[in-house]
């Protein structure tokens, strides 16, 4: 994880990538491969299934097996 999930925490971590050229540098070189291997349509198809699946198990008023 690259911070806790907190706004404060966010905001330090952008304050030090904002002052840290070469890390930023960094992250910048890597965010395209990042992108290319985590957003795939199998992987984004793949959870709005997994999601769609877990709200018909829960029940959702309103929402009905076909």
């Amino acid at each position: 994880m690259l911070f806790p999930k907190d706004p404060a925490a966010l905001a330090e971590t952008l304050t030090r990538l904002d002052r840290d050229e070469d890390t930023a540098a960094r992250f910048r070189a890597l965010a395209p491969e990042r992108i290319r291997d985590t957003y795939t349509w199998d992987a984004i198809t793949d959870k709005y299934e997994r999601m769609f699946l877990d709200v018909l198990e829960r029940g959702q008023p309103g929402i009905r097996l076909p």
